[in-house]
């Protein structure tokens, strides 16, 4: 039980979490199988590298952080925001968060079932955080059990990116800022 008496769990978050699970890792399994193709055509899954524009550009940030020079990139990359408006030239360091992920999981083509599968794992826990604040401001049923169909949180499911990792970092601020002992 919650302060004043209500309970932490309803019957329509426990069935919105069961959604939430059910399409995630269903989205996942069909999509293994039969790839969705992002704007451009990249087949998108699990077992599919990431058809995002970026991952390039994170893979060598990543090369760079671990080849090393750990150190020295996040100075570079420091140096970046601390140059207060002006034009920087050379290179250009991505923040460590997702290219740490990319060296832990070792992801590459031949390699992106692990990371893939966080992935899964992170957006049913930031599903399930959302539809639980959700749940205790009184949201309507019917919203709560719309909520896991909604179509970008399971493409970010299922293409490795920065997207849910930006999510997942907003909505804890977001609670943390917003949220209350509810």
């Amino acid at each position: 039980m919650m302060p004043g008496g209500k309970k932490w769990w309803t019957r329509t978050l426990i069935w919105a979490l069961v959604l939430t699970v059910v399409l995630r890792v269903g989205v996942a399994v069909v999509t293994a199988y039969s790839p969705i193709p992002n704007e451009e055509g990249a087949r998108a899954s699990p077992l599919h590298v990431a058809p995002s524009s970026d991952l390039a550009f994170y893979t060598k940030s990543r090369d760079y952080y671990f080849s090393g020079t750990f150190i020295t990139a996040l100075e570079d990359f420091a140096r970046f925001y601390e140059a207060e408006g002006k034009t920087v030239r050379g290179l250009i360091v991505s923040a460590p968060v997702f290219p740490a992920l990319l060296f832990l999981f070792d992801y590459r083509p031949d390699n992106t079932l692990p990371l893939a599968t966080l992935f899964v794992l992170l957006g049913i826990a930031l599903a399930a955080v959302r539809l639980r604040y959700f749940d205790a401001r009184g949201m309507p049923p019917l919203w709560l059990l719309a909520f896991p169909f909604l179509p970008h949180l399971l493409w970010y499911t299922i293409n490795v990116g920065t997207d849910l990792l930006g999510a997942i970092f907003f909505s804890g601020f977001f609670l943390v800022y917003f949220g209350s002992a509810r």
